[in-house]
């Protein structure tokens, strides 16, 4: 590294619904090579579903935003919501987690990541959707959901967006706890 360059930060991007239920069809590789051609170092892809750990020496992480999402309606010409967490944020994320007993099953708790921290009149919407022991708890633009019947069984996380009218994008916590792995490897 050149004499007073930055030394690359680690961040995590969450792409929104690529690859899901045969929708927005992209290649994990022809993924991180745009994370290539963006400058950003050491790209890694994990699971179909569009995370991507990689090195970036910008440190704000709306602008990671913009330019990624940018770069990959380019390529792709599909308009997909881009979340951008450095690797101190998913640390936080993942330490504050109030559902440790959960955490144990990982298909029983995920983590929603918002694009911005919602009101509490709109997460107040939440418990008419929450069913059968369903629980929620949210610490900014963190939404953690224990699920006790799985994801595929709830209405809660298809209904995150439409009530708390943000952005979000959802991973269970096996994926969550798989990308911090991925992010303190690439970090030493």
């Amino acid at each position: 590294m050149a004499r007073g360059a930055q030394k690359p930060g680690v961040a995590i991007c969450l792409f929104r619904g690529i690859n899901v239920g045969g929708n927005y069809p992209v290649r994990m590789s022809e993924l991180c090579e745009l994370f290539g051609a963006l400058g950003f170092g050491r790209a890694q892809s994990y699971i179909q579903s569009g995370n991507v750990v990689f090195e970036a020496v910008e440190r704000d992480m709306r602008a990671l935003e913009r330019r990624i999402a940018g770069a990959f309606r380019e390529a792709w010409t599909y308009d997909i919501g881009v979340m951008v967490r450095s690797l101190e944020d998913w640390r936080r994320a993942v330490a504050k987690n109030p559902f440790k007993a959960e955490a144990k099953d990982g298909t029983k708790l995920s983590l929603a990541f918002l694009a911005s921290a919602p009101s509490k009149e709109r997460l107040a919407l939440l418990d008419d959707v929450a069913t059968n022991g369903e629980q929620w708890r949210c610490d900014g633009t963190h939404l953690y959901l224990s699920l006790p019947n799985g994801t595929g069984r709830s209405k809660l996380p298809g209904s995150i967006e439409r009530l708390l009218k943000i952005p979000a994008t959802l991973r269970n916590w096996n994926t969550v706890q798989k990308l911090l792995e991925i992010a303190e490897a690439l970090a030493t």
